[in-house]
């Protein structure tokens, strides 16, 4: 990892609240960061209306990417670079660690960490999570879909698993 990068989480208050989506199914979401990161990271300028192409065949600008990946610590926008990989995108790449990547999530973005804590006590179903959300952290949320980003990621990353019955687990690497 990157000499003095933090990946303590920062104050509830100013980590964000919802979780970036990727194109594609919700399986393949660290394999196409991946490919998004990887790419961005040799360019010296990256355009914003640069287009990007996804696993699904499908063309967005770079400016998409960024909306969805700045807020959880993996791009940012630089006058006179554009859009730029922070160092906590590079130390992923170089690590290529599910681990870090959720330390990543837990860092800038809430009910991460929170979660993962919860299913620790058991396996528990969106609904539960949600409501877990809403009354200890004080979420609001009207629906489960956050919720679920959340466990679709951790999933992806190995972190979490499905425990039948619609419920969710935290696997031993989480």
């Amino acid at each position: 990892m990157k000499k003095n990068l933090s990946l303590e989480p920062l104050n509830w208050t100013v980590r964000n609240g919802s979780m970036p989506i990727m194109p594609g199914t919700s399986t393949a979401y660290a394999e196409q960061l991946r490919i998004v990161l990887s790419g961005l990271e040799r360019a010296a300028y990256n355009d914003p209306q640069m287009p990007i192409h996804d696993s699904a065949g499908k063309v967005r600008a770079l400016a998409w990417y960024a909306n969805q990946l700045s807020p959880a610590g993996l791009l940012t926008r630089q006058p006179d670079l554009g859009i730029q990989l922070t160092p906590f995108a590079l130390a992923w790449l170089e690590s290529d660690s599910p681990e870090m990547l959720a330390q990543i999530f837990h860092r800038h973005i809430r009910y991460i960490g929170e979660l993962m804590t919860h299913l620790v006590e058991g396996p528990k179903t969106i609904s539960d999570l949600t409501e877990l959300a809403n009354a200890n952290f004080r979420r609001g949320w009207k629906s489960n879909d956050p919720v679920r980003r959340r466990v679709a990621w951790l999933s992806n990353l190995g972190l979490a698993f499905d425990a039948g019955g619609l419920r969710h687990g935290l696997a031993e690497s989480g």
